[in-house]
């Protein structure tokens, strides 16, 4: 084994496995990002998939990370893709990584003049009350000035 990371599909049965083996760490971050991103693609191709990583022989977060990426892409319709083969040495690593939460789908509004026009009337609105609250501190600041004056004579 070089230690280059490689990721294998093999068809078994109904189902899909992607043999990891390898050095999966940030040492080989841009090859592992374009396996990664070509497994992605298997999404859905098979109702069962499963990433076995019995044969990675170096593993760190980011490593980590993307097994968790791939595995969270690879999950369909309630199918969980599932890893195998993890050893006891790496496990805590990857149940700590897949912790984290899935950043939520950004939520896409349609840009339309209306709410535009409405944008612009609130920070209008903003600015109109960021205004009257400066009039209102510097009449307060000037009547105190004047009130001290006239106490001094």
């Amino acid at each position: 084994m070089s230690g280059d990371p490689t990721l294998e599909p093999i068809a078994r049965g109904n189902g899909l496995a992607l043999c990891a083996a390898g050095s999966w760490t940030a040492r080989f971050a841009p090859d592992l990002e374009q396996i990664v991103a070509d497994a992605e693609k298997l999404a859905g191709s098979r109702p069962n998939i499963f990433i076995d990583v019995s044969q990675v022989s170096k593993l760190d977060t980011f490593g980590a990370w993307l097994i968790e990426r791939l595995r969270r892409s690879l999950t369909q319709g309630g199918v969980e893709a599932k890893i195998a083969g993890l050893s006891a040495n790496y496990s805590s690593l990857v149940d700590e990584v897949r912790r984290v939460k899935a950043a939520p789908p950004p939520g896409t509004t349609p840009v339309t003049i209306t709410g535009m026009l409405d944008q612009v009337g609130r920070s209008v609105v903003g600015i109109g009350a960021t205004i009257a609250s400066l009039v209102d501190m510097l009449g307060a600041v000037l009547a105190a000035s004047r009130s001290a004056g006239c106490r001094r004579r």
